[in-house]
Parts: C-alpha cells; structure tokens; sequence
C-alpha cells in the first residue's frame, strides 16, 4: 500500500499544478488542443477523477462510511466534497466558468473509480498478505526426515516439507562390522598369523 500513497501523492501533485495552471489562464498553452476533440474536456474531467477515486479508496484500504440509505468509501466522500467545492469556486475565479457538464463528469468519474477499487482491493490485500508471510518465514522451510527411506535401510535422509533451499544434514556413516576369516591353512604347511598392518603370514613348524 505504500506505492498506492505514493501515487496517490504524485497524482494530487499533478492535479494540483493543472488546476492552478487553469486559474491563472495559462492553462490553453498546454491542453488548448482539448477543443478540437469532441467532449475531449469531460473525458479529462472523468479520467482525473476516476484516477484520483481509485487511488484514494485503495489508499484508505476501502474505508467504508455510512451514508444513508448506501455505504460509501470514504475516500469516495472526500473526493466529492473536495471536486464540488473545486467547482463551485470557478465562479469566483475570473476567466473560469462552473459546469455541471464538468461535474457530471467528475462525479461519473468519481463512481467508476470506486467499483474498480472494491474490486482491486481484494486482490492488493491478498497479494500483500502473501509477500508477508514470504518475508516472516526468510524462505526457510521445515525439514523432516523420510520414513520410507529409513525403512528401506537409508536412515536419515532428509527432505525439505515445502518449497525452499534444502538443508543438508552431516549424517554418519554406518560403521559394518566385517569379520576377518582367518585364511585356510593346510597340514603340514605351517600356521597362519596376522601382522599389525593386518595382512597374514604363514609360520612354519
């Protein structure tokens, strides 16, 4: 959620500088070519505030407030207050007009961005769960041992339980306890004896 905030600052920065670009009159240098585009001014009006509604309820984790008879977000409410008092104060301004064609617009706007959110919301919330839980567990995993490879006569072979770097464990060797046969001597040759290196050598009667 914090990139969301920090859309949502980048976005109200842009906005911001848009609507003092159009109360001091400069604004037709720039967006001047809106006219030539059938209704071009109230798609930018739907856009900026269809924008500005995601942003704002994804920000507020979809906040709900209580608005009889319906449950609005809340960041639904402040985007309208802050869109009508936007409006109604171009009458004051000179070289700006107020609209309702405009605030039509901004309130259709306004609707569309807060269906999107209800439904990317979900999405954003499960999708940040999982990161955390990624980050809680480090990527470990739980190694258990295999049963089936104890039983087959290779103990304590170990297998990682889920996804994740596999440990490795130091398991000794199994030690065999091999019984030397004493090599078979005949009669009449002498008898056998074993050296301390552990090779065997006949002695002679």
């Amino acid at each position: 959620m914090n990139r969301i905030r920090l859309l949502l600052l980048v976005f109200c920065t842009f906005l911001g500088l848009v609507i003092d670009a159009a109360d001091i009159g400069v604004g037709s240098r720039y967006w001047g070519w809106l006219r030539h585009v059938p209704m071009g001014d109230k798609i930018c009006h739907f856009g900026f505030m269809f924008t500005l509604s995601v942003l704002s309820n994804l920000a507020l984790k979809c906040r709900a407030v209580s608005v009889r008879p319906h449950a609005l977000l809340l960041g639904t409410v402040i985007v309208a207050i802050v869109v009508v008092g936007e409006e109604i104060s171009q009458i004051w301004i000179p070289g700006r007009n107020f609209d309702l064609l405009d605030l039509t617009a901004d309130f259709i706007g306004i609707a569309g961005g807060e269906l999107v959110a209800r439904r990317l919301y979900p999405v954003l919330s499960a999708r940040g769960d999982r990161s955390r839980d990624c980050i809680a567990r480090g990527g470990r995993s739980v190694v258990t041992s295999d049963p089936s490879n104890s039983a087959a006569g290779r103990p304590g072979e170990m297998r990682p339980k889920s996804g994740g770097r596999r440990k490795s464990s130091l398991i000794a060797p199994r030690r065999l306890d091999v019984q030397r046969a004493a090599p078979q001597v005949l009669p009449g040759e002498g008898r056998a004896d074993f050296t301390s290196s552990g090779c065997w050598r006949p002695q002679w009667y």
